[in-house]
């Protein structure tokens, strides 16, 4: 661990996870500004308004993390914060080149694109450098902070047809911002207990409600979050932390965000990073996106497959309507629609949690019985497992003897025959045994695609090779 990120591209793979945390839930499949679904946005990483705040029980006006580093020097940082900012669309209907008069519209159609009302966002980033300098009172909290100061804006676009002829325009509003990034840090022990904190110091606009959560929404920090960079140094997981760094780790107190380990280097340590993302969303540490992703989609921990094939099930009027709602949406519509069949065949599925049984996450030989040097060079699905006596492999044949009753195939499944295909151990050294069932017709397929049914091993009984 040499305390330092490997840029760029640790930053660009951090901007990447940062993205994902980003957009959570900014607008949801059917995509469409009447859904349901969509009339309650913007739930992740809201820092409202203070004077909002503080008038309601259930809404943050600041959102605080604290965190462990363990110095290799004097520790400097990057810091970078991010979030959305609520940008209002109008839509008017006129003619006048000089934006003059025009009545507000619920939908506008200018050659056959129809514009409609819509909260939209703009991607702010707040970023700042400090050092974590040592002091002669060095237990005392030390201070440095940065200043939120987003003007307000009003754009207009003008909607002309192909001949030129103007019909309308839109509107596109932000409030102004105004808030305070304040890092403190002190030093308990030998590691330095760094505090983040975000405050929303936004005036309401004239004539709204300290009630209005939609209103208070116009000058809140949306999707709060923030990525980390330290040299001379190395955050420690609040996780998974060193254990002579665990009392401190539960010291820690976060509000709003929580700090998770990035990858900063090609070499990980499960402790330890010089890279760490302030999340408003669970995440475990070192986050990373699927390869097989086509793209965002906004909906929590996405499946791209079933969403993809949701999309081509809307109708030419519910796409029209996604694709007028937002510049994302229109994307994601668009990219459903092109999507080639091998593209389907890659997000079908994949396994990432699972190692094959018997390999140990260790190098050396240190591990347990059938250790490896490291997981790379395992084949996933490559190990075994003892059931009554029997080494369980790949090839092995076994009978289905289901005891969880989880769903319906259980039932269906109990008493058959298969053919194990795989016998993996989770990071928790839970093994289970996947299988390619005898006489179903679709088992080539599934295998094809990597597709398994997956059993305890106190869930299958062994059987001879000529049973």
């Amino acid at each position: 661990m040499t305390g330092s990120a490997d840029r760029p591209a640790a930053w660009h793979a951090a901007r990447k996870i940062g993205d994902a945390v980003l957009y959570e839930g900014y607008m949801l499949y059917p995509y469409t500004a009447t859904a349901t679904k969509n009339q309650s946005r913007w739930q992740f990483g809201v820092v409202f308004p203070q004077a909002y705040g503080e008038s309601t029980v259930n809404e943050a006006w600041f959102m605080q993390s604290e965190l462990l580093v363990e110095p290799q020097g004097e520790p400097q940082f990057d810091v970078l914060v991010r979030f959305l900012h609520v940008q209002s669309r109008r839509v008017r209907q006129g003619d006048s080149a000089g934006h003059e008069g025009g009545t507000a519209v619920d939908s506008l159609v200018v050659d056959g694109v129809k514009h409609i009302p819509w909260e939209e966002a703009v991607p702010r980033e707040i970023p700042f450098r400090l050092s974590l300098n040592a002091s002669a009172d060095a237990a005392a909290w030390q201070t440095s902070q940065a200043a939120i100061d987003i003007p307000a804006t009003l754009i207009r676009e003008d909607l002309r047809d192909f001949g030129g002829k103007l019909h309308g325009w839109l509107e596109r509003e932000c409030r102004a911002l105004a808030g305070t990034v304040i890092v403190s840090w002190r030093l308990v022990g030998a590691l330095h207990h760094v505090r983040l904190r975000i405050e929303n110091h936004s005036k309401p606009a004239s004539g709204d409600s300290d009630a209005d959560r939609t209103a208070a929404l116009r000058g809140a920090f949306v999707s709060t979050h923030s990525i980390l960079a330290v040299q001379n140094g190395a955050f420690l997981s609040l996780l998974d932390p060193p254990a002579e760094a665990t009392p401190a780790a539960k010291r820690c107190e976060n509000h709003q965000a929580w700090p998770v380990l990035l990858p900063a280097a090609q070499e990980r340590s499960p402790h330890r990073s010089a890279m760490m993302l302030l999340s408003p969303i669970i995440l475990y540490d070192y986050p990373q996106i699927a390869p097989e992703s086509d793209g965002d989609k906004f909906d929590a921990t996405e499946i791209d497959e079933l969403l993809n094939l949701s999309v081509l099930t809307l109708t030419d009027e519910e796409k029209r309507e996604a694709r007028a709602a937002d510049p994302r949406s229109r994307a994601i519509i668009d990219r459903a629609e092109s999507i080639m069949p091998e593209q389907f065949a890659k997000m079908h599925g994949a396994l990432r949690y699972l190692r094959s049984a018997g390999a140990s996450a260790q190098t050396g030989n240190g591990g347990h019985e059938g250790s490896i040097g490291s997981l790379e060079d395992a084949v996933p699905g490559s190990g075994h497992v003892v059931v009554g006596g029997k080494r369980i492999a790949t090839g092995s044949r076994v009978r289905l003897q289901p005891a969880r009753r989880a769903d319906a195939w259980d039932m269906f499944l109990a008493g058959r025959t298969a053919r194990v295909t795989g016998v993996f151990e989770d990071f928790e050294n839970q093994h289970y045994v996947a299988v390619s069932v005898d006489d179903d017709p679709a088992s080539e397929m599934h295998e094809w695609y990597g597709r398994h049914l997956f059993f305890y091993p106190n869930e299958i009984e062994p059987l001879g090779d000529g049973a």
